[in-house]
């Protein structure tokens, strides 16, 4: 909301319907003052990535780092400083990293400021799924360009010097040059712990379980038959709330969730035999039965103590 000298931006918004990117949006909109307006539907543009997923990055060589920018990562000269400044902080440390390969994709603005960085700007840009494919992590500044990565299933780092509210989480974030080396490290080799992270993360701000413009289209057609019906009648436009089905508990859960990788110093849950993990069962509660029978006979022995202590004092009581 910057400086609070702008327009009201989302507050509350000035049509009928939004259709937002996920839950997290719908939450985020409807503490906004949006109650009713919001509806569950996805990006449309990256159903590509759903019907058609991409290949894992080629295994063999060096590394691709992906690195991006919005269109407009900045809005004030100070934000601009703070976002040349991140980039210039990860081009440095890029140098002293010869296991990555960076691929620069960065806004016209700041194609000249960082030349010496990212070297001449390229006449013709590939696409962004072709560059998607072919890197094996991606850093970008805020930008759909995070849940597009994520959805790729590349593990995704947001740079963000600027510490503007991360309406977006993300599984790395690098908001000073001390995060960069671990994230690069961290980038390099991702742990199955911070992946699944990241898929939590994606499940709550896209709606990416199926496609979404079967869900835009239908959206459309509901209010295009409901103001075409409120004309007929010649009554005030009413929409019905909620056009689309939406789920209101949370996340969807994640899928084929291995224990094992999460936890790899866990040897019970590296154990993939059946039989060792029954005999395992069955020693461990053999060891508890025993460990009952030591405590019960410890208890019938103190109890016996403390009695016998008390006759001793009453004896000791009558004789005086």
């Amino acid at each position: 909301m910057g400086n609070g000298c702008g327009i009201p931006y989302l507050l509350p918004v000035r049509c009928d319907r939004v259709a937002c990117l996920g839950r997290q949006s719908v939450r985020l909109l409807e503490a906004w003052g949006n109650m009713h307006r919001c509806e569950l539907v996805g990006a449309p543009r990256f159903d590509h990535l759903l019907m058609q997923p991409l290949r894992p990055a080629a295994t063999a060589g060096r590394r691709s780092l992906l690195i991006a920018t919005a269109n407009r990562p900045a809005y004030t000269e100070a934000q601009w400083r703070r976002v040349a400044e991140s980039l210039t902080d990860l081009g440095c440390a890029l140098r002293r990293r010869p296991d990555w390969m960076p691929q620069w994709r960065v806004c016209r603005r700041l194609q000249s400021e960082l030349s010496g960085l990212i070297g001449t700007p390229q006449a013709v840009v590939p696409p962004l799924r072709l560059a998607l494919e072919q890197s094996h992590a991606v850093i970008t500044t805020p930008s759909t360009l995070q849940l597009e990565a994520m959805l790729a299933g590349r593990p995704t780092a947001v740079l963000d010097y600027t510490n503007s509210p991360q309406y977006v989480q993300a599984a790395w974030t690098i908001s000073a040059p001390d995060h960069l080396v671990p994230v690069l490290d961290d980038l390099a080799l991702p742990s199955p712990a911070r992946m699944l992270h990241q898929r939590v993360l994606l499940s709550d701000c896209l709606s990416c379980e199926s496609p979404a413009a079967p869900r835009l289209a239908a959206l459309v057609e509901a209010m295009a038959e409901a103001g075409a019906e409120c004309r007929r009648l010649g009554v005030p436009l009413h929409i019905r709330w909620p056009i689309l089905p939406r789920d209101v508990v949370g996340c969807e859960p994640v899928q084929n969730l291995r224990l094992a990788e999460l936890f790899p110093g866990n040897d019970v849950l590296q154990c993939e035999s059946r039989l060792r993990l029954q005999l395992s069962v069955l020693a461990a509660r053999l060891e508890v039965a025993a460990t009952r029978r030591t405590l019960r006979g410890t208890s019938l022995l103190r109890r016996a103590m403390c009695r016998l202590g008390g006759l001793r004092d009453d004896r000791g009581a009558a004789a005086r």
